[in-house]
């Protein structure tokens, strides 16, 4: 009989609450190809708010992720197993069951939220961030009386309004250009 290859927890860890870790695992025959870890449905209460993630793995693969979405720490005993490994074949040529298809799912969805969260971190460029350091002005172009009837020269119109400090330079040349 014909044992499957199976993914065992390699040495006992701890896995903190509501986080995904980087779990290191061996195999219990050698690697030499592509293949496809498919976890099993773990047994126990302890084990309910566990997600295993569907990985390929190969001969550079360190770690598999797990998700622990319990609000408590859960530990993992060294030799535990965790699923078994299949060639890459298995998903084409057997459906699999709809844990599995969650599984992926739910790494997808994870992956797509965390890309969404480095956009919004991206930075101002340093002009930007210098003009959000300058305080607001409580008066301005709106503000500022201008005689009627009078012809004024460019060069005093320009200088007798206030332009925000946090314009850009950019923001402010084309202001100008729609006073000139």
């Amino acid at each position: 009989m014909h044992r499957p290859n199976q993914l065992v927890i390699r040495e006992s860890i701890t896995l903190s609450l509501l986080a995904i870790h980087k779990i290191p695992f061996k195999t219990t025959t050698p690697i030499q190809e592509d293949l496809i870890f498919v976890p099993i449905e773990l047994q126990g209460q302890k084990f309910r708010d566990i997600i295993l993630i569907n990985s390929k793995i190969n001969l550079e693969t360190k770690f598999i992720h797990i998700i622990n979405q319990s609000t408590q720490k859960i530990c993992i005993q060294e030799l535990d197993v965790l699923g078994t490994i299949k060639p890459l074949s298995y998903f084409d040529s057997y459906p699999p069951p709809n844990k599995e298809l969650q599984s992926v799912q739910t790494f997808i969805n994870i992956i797509n939220s965390m890309s969404c969260l480095e956009k919004i971190k991206e930075e101002d460029s340093d002009e930007q961030k210098h003009q959000n350091q300058q305080p607001d002005l409580l008066y301005g172009p709106k503000l500022v009386k201008i005689p009627d009837l009078e012809d004024i020269p460019e060069s005093e119109l320009i200088k007798s309004l206030d332009f925000n400090l946090k314009l850009l330079i950019q923001q402010r040349k084309q202001l100008e250009s729609v006073i000139k």
